[in-house]
């Protein structure tokens, strides 16, 4: 597959005017419409975006050394280079996005996990306005400072501040539920709950039927149709996670 497939990021398109690009200033023609005035100024911002992607692929594709006397040689700064080199080779460019700048993916690079790094680029793009490298700069480092959290549990955390609802263990992923409860996010649907699962194992069938059997009584249960709006964005707490839960079905309707 190739994996420059769908990727804007690097194709850059020149403005359909006739132009002279020179090292010290750009010839631009006298009898430029407007909108070719306009297009002129949007090819400067898709180099912009470019640049730091290009140096740091052309960093990579070294193979002579360490590459710092050829920088010295071109007057190419070796920091820099090898900075965006670090970036680039962490973001193939199926993964680069083209809507957000150099910085929000370098923001990001200090995490391990790829999938979470794309979570929170996603989350850059949610909503009417792009977050700032700032924003995102903060989200980054709150990530980080879950320190004593298991993995699943910090994902799950980040749905849940996007707005997702989540099922978690009340015994095993006691970070989230502690985090949940204090913002005020948490709800219980274990039995002691309108929630809970009122088929039990084995008596009414295994995991898979007794979660099967819930969906039906769900169904049935019209005084709780009119509540579930208020399971958005919180964590629903039972003793299932990671195994399948009724919990499940309750999620995907709520994040439907």
């Amino acid at each position: 597959m190739d994996e420059t497939q769908g990727v804007e990021l690097i194709k850059i398109e020149s403005p359909q005017i006739s132009t002279e690009l020179m090292s010290t200033g750009w010839n631009l023609p006298t009898n430029m419409t407007e909108e070719d005035w306009k297009k002129a100024g949007s090819f400067l911002v898709q180099v912009d975006q470019a640049r730091q992607w290009w140096l740091g692929d052309w960093w990579n594709s070294c193979k002579w050394g360490e590459g710092q006397e050829a920088c010295a040689d071109i007057g190419v700064d070796y920091q820099t280079a090898r900075d965006c080199g670090f970036v680039a080779t962490s973001f193939e460019l199926s993964r680069r996005r083209d809507k957000l700048t150099f910085s929000h993916h370098r923001e990001v690079c200090p995490i391990d996990d790829p999938a979470m790094q794309d979570k929170l680029l996603d989350w850059c793009l949610s909503g009417e306005k792009r977050k700032t490298v700032r924003e995102l700069r903060d989200k980054v480092q709150a990530f980080l400072a879950m320190k004593d959290w298991h993995e699943t549990e910090k994902s799950r955390r980040f749905d849940v501040e996007s707005g997702i609802t989540v099922v978690a263990n009340l015994q095993k992923d006691i970070n989230l539920i502690n985090w949940a409860k204090t913002e005020g996010l948490f709800v219980a649907i274990d039995r002691s709950s309108p929630w809970g699962n009122p088929f039990e194992i084995p008596g009414d069938g295994d995991r898979e039927q007794v979660c099967n059997s819930y969906e039906i009584y769900f169904g049935l249960k019209k005084s709780l149709h009119n509540k579930l709006g208020s399971l958005k964005g919180k964590v629903l707490g039972c003793h299932c996670y990671p195994e399948q839960c009724h919990g499940d079905f309750l999620s995907k309707k709520v994040n439907r």
